[in-house]
């Protein structure tokens, strides 16, 4: 909270980034696991007691959401720096400027990564000593139709909202604007 209150990182903040790290890792959860199973994990992570199978899957759930935040970290600073390539040229100096603006993402992603890793580092220890349930589970449960959708749709909203508000920001009439990029074919 220092660092950050001193101002020091002030020229390194993108919020339409850390918003598309932050809701795009809660899209690609509620693509891959049900309620029930995010619930579970979140309750094992803040220190309720499981079995090994359940904190073994609350360990997976975590390090899927380590890895998924690391993706899309380095998924926005792409974006980001396709746009910052397709934005008119001011020169070195404002095009430096947004090509190092693109890579924060990636920090958010990789900051996020970590703090997905400790719970399911921790998870992963757990399940070690804990002991084998009487009676087996029945296992991950599959995500349901409404977690899909949910995820689906919650995605498809941050990559167009966060595509939209960094195009506005920066007129696209350089030698490679966004849509073209975009939307070129293979």
């Amino acid at each position: 909270f220092a660092v950050i209150y001193s101002g020091i990182l002030s020229g390194l903040t993108d919020a339409a980034g850390l918003l598309f790290v932050i809701f795009g890792s809660v899209a690609a959860a509620l693509l891959g696991f049900s309620r029930r199973e995010i619930g579970a994990a979140l309750r094992y992570a803040a220190g309720s007691d499981g079995t090994r199978e359940d904190l073994r899957h609350a360990a997976h759930f975590w390090e899927a959401a380590a890895r998924n935040a690391w993706i899309l970290g380095v998924l926005g600073s792409a974006l980001n720096f396709t746009i910052a390539l397709g934005g008119g040229s001011e020169g070195i100096t404002a095009v430096s400027g947004r090509m190092i603006q693109s890579f924060i993402v990636v920090l958010y992603g990789l900051v996020l990564a970590v703090a997905c890793l400790v719970p399911a580092m921790k998870l992963a220890g757990l399940a070690e000593k804990a002991p084998e349930a009487a009676i087996k589970g029945a296992g991950p449960v599959q995500p349901l139709l409404f977690e899909r959708l949910t995820g689906g749709v919650l995605f498809a909203a941050v990559l167009g909202l966060t595509i939209f508000f960094l195009v506005q920001g920066s007129p696209q009439d350089g030698p490679l604007p966004v849509a073209k990029v975009m939307l070129h074919g293979p």
